[in-house]
Formats: structure tokens, C-alpha cells, sequence
């Protein structure tokens, strides 16, 4: 036996959707309303640790995509998922997929912050290198040349004799 209680409340929400799915502004807000804590609840869930609270704002947008998107999608004609649960897999996999960006994203900055470090020790270990090359490479010159080469190479006064 069915519950009048809960078909009303279906018929309802299916109201509301089809009306959202529509471009009614007030029915995707009430829609937004009731779903607010369950956004709520998997944010926090989902940003309890390390996030900032630009991070978790971030997260909370991304839930509210979702929350739109699942509504948006949502078949009002199948019976076999209700909006609720659609809605929360939509939101679980877009925070997860947001998170997993993140994630990559945060390990990628470390990297690279890890790596300058490294870099610039090895362009200056290349800077070394090269200095080294040209002072060999400036002392072979000098003991080649003459005594009057040597003195014309650097610029200085001779006197002839």
C-alpha cells in the first residue's frame, strides 16, 4: 500500500522539476533549498582537512554545478532512480573530480617548487663549468703567445726599443 504522504510530496518535487528544467527561477531555488543540506553535508564531508576556506568555497560551487546539472538532466519519466539520490551521485562525482584536480594540481606546485631549487643549482654548477672552461682555455692562450703578443693582447703600453 502506498503512503498518500509521500506520493504528494513526489508529485510535488516532480512539479518542481519539470518547472526548474523550464527556466522557473523560483522552482530551482526552492529545489536549491531543499537540497542545501545534503550540498552542505558533502562539502564538509569532502573539505574537512587542509582545505582553505577559499578551497571549500571553491568545492561549494562546484556542488552547486552539479546540483544544476543533475537537475537539468534528470529524466522526470523514468521511475526508478528518485531526484535525491541523482542528484547526490552528480555531486559526490563532481566533488571527487574537483578533488582530484586539486590534488594534482597542489602536487604539480610542489614539484615545481622542488624542482627551482634544483635548476638553479644546475645552471649554476653549467655557470661554473664554463668559467672554469675559459680560464683554461685563457691560460693555454697565454702561455702560447710571445712575450709581445701577450702584452698587445691585454692592452698595455710597450715600449720598442
Amino acid at each position: 500500500m502506498s503512503n498518500p504522504v509521500q506520493k504528494s510530496s513526489d508529485s510535488t518535487l516532480l512539479s518542481l522539476i519539470l518547472k526548474a528544467q523550464g527556466g522557473d527561477q523560483d522552482a530551482f531555488e526552492e529545489l536549491l533549498d531543499r537540497y542545501a543540506p545534503l550540498i552542505d553535508s558533502m562539502v564538509n564531508h569532502v573539505g574537512a582537512d587542509g582545505f582553505s576556506v577559499q578551497d571549500r568555497e571553491d568545492l561549494r560551487q562546484e556542488a552547486l554545478v552539479a546540483f544544476f546539472r543533475a537537475l537539468t538532466h534528470y529524466d522526470t519519466a523514468q521511475t526508478e532512480v528518485q531526484f535525491g539520490l541523482y542528484a547526490k551521485l552528480c555531486i559526490k562525482n563532481a566533488l571527487y573530480s574537483h578533488l582530484r584536480r586539486w590534488k594534482d594540481q597542489r602536487n604539480t606546485l610542489l614539484l615545481e617548487d622542488e624542482t627551482l631549487p634544483l635548476q638553479e643549482d644546475a645552471d649554476l654548477a653549467s655557470r661554473m663549468v664554463e668559467e672554469e672552461k675559459f680560464l683554461e682555455l685563457s691560460r693555454v692562450i697565454h702561455e702560447a703567445l710571445s712575450e709581445y703578443e701577450a702584452v698587445i693582447g691585454t692592452g698595455s703600453d710597450i715600449s720598442l726599443n
